[in-house]
Order: structure tokens, then C-alpha cells, then sequence
């Protein structure tokens, strides 16, 4: 009964990074740009720039995965793009 209960315990972890990759993949794949819902339509280039740097979108999918990846390790789940807390 340990034995088998140890298997299903290690058998959530790759089920837990498959389905948090399949999660941000598709929450990256929605249309619009965070930035311009923050900062609404008029904002200039320059904030548009400052934006994306500060929430980490001008990286590669790679990278901004991996970035999540260890933020969720730590605990943290990202900042709320309206409230920035």
C-alpha cells in the first residue's frame, strides 16, 4: 500500500508540469496585450515598452515559462495587472 501510494504521489508531479504548461500556453494564446488593457488605448510606446519589460512579456514563450515556472515554485503567482500587487 506505501508503494503504491509513493508511485501515485511521484505520477503528480509530471501530470502538475504538463498541465500547468498546457494552462499558460493557452492563457499566452488569448488576443489582446495586458499592457494596453493597463494602460488603455492611448498610452504612448515608451509606457507600452516600460510595461511589458516590468511584467516580463518582451522575453521568448521559453522564457517567460521558465520564469513562471519558478515564481510558482516560490510561491509567487505573478502581479494583478490592474492593482499591481
Amino acid at each position: 500500500m506505501l508503494v503504491f501510494t509513493l508511485r501515485r504521489l511521484l505520477l503528480t508531479i509530471p501530470l502538475l508540469l504538463v498541465a500547468s504548461f498546457i494552462v499558460f500556453t493557452i492563457v499566452t494564446a488569448f488576443p489582446g496585450d495586458p499592457c494596453r488593457e493597463k494602460l488603455g488605448p492611448r498610452a504612448n510606446p515608451d509606457a507600452l515598452e516600460t510595461c511589458r519589460t516590468s511584467l516580463n512579456l518582451d522575453g521568448s514563450f521559453g522564457e517567460r515559462y521558465g520564469n513562471f515556472m519558478s515564481g510558482l515554485v516560490q510561491g509567487d503567482l505573478g502581479r494583478d495587472i490592474h492593482t499591481d500587487e
